[in-house]
């Protein structure tokens, strides 16, 4: 349980730091850092915060959690890019594939959790669909129209 809370705090102080922008985004091999923010729409103290956050997460339960924002989708399947950047960037650790991967395409309004194989049983996709939601719920007016997979 206190996992699942942790969790939604961290979601819901990202939902927090977005406003769309219009250009499309070239996707790097690799994090930069807990946070890769390619909009440039998370101030640095946001950023700092969401470091400290995820690197408690890491710290308690042992699994990284890192976050991706970007512009657009570019007209692809949003699973299919999940999908491509998390088995390009390798998150968790070696071995286990412990790894959570939280997306969010400002331009789309689609936000995504990928969870690796060793916490699918964890965070199984409906639980992923149900922290998006919750958080959705409680922010509609900031949601609004944020569709999620």
């Amino acid at each position: 349980m206190q996992a699942h809370r942790i969790e939604l705090v961290f979601i819901s102080f990202l939902f927090f730091l977005f406003s769309p922008f219009a250009l499309a985004d070239s996707i790097p091999s690799e994090p930069a850092g807990y946070v890769t923010d390619l909009t440039h729409t998370i101030s640095l103290e946001s950023l700092s915060n969401l470091k400290l956050i995820a690197e408690s997460i890491e710290q308690k339960y042992r699994h990284p959690v890192y976050v991706l924002v970007a512009h657009s989708l570019e007209g692809r399947v949003l699973e299919e890019v999940t999908i491509e950047i998390a088995e390009k960037w390798k998150i968790g650790n070696k071995g286990v594939d412990d790894g959570v991967l939280i997306f969010f395409f400002l331009n789309d309004r689609k936000v995504r959790i990928e969870v690796g194989y060793g916490l699918e049983g964890t965070i199984p996709d409906v639980k992923a669909k149900q922290i998006i939601r919750s958080v959705n719920l409680s922010y509609t007016s900031i949601l609004s129209g944020l569709s999620y997979k």
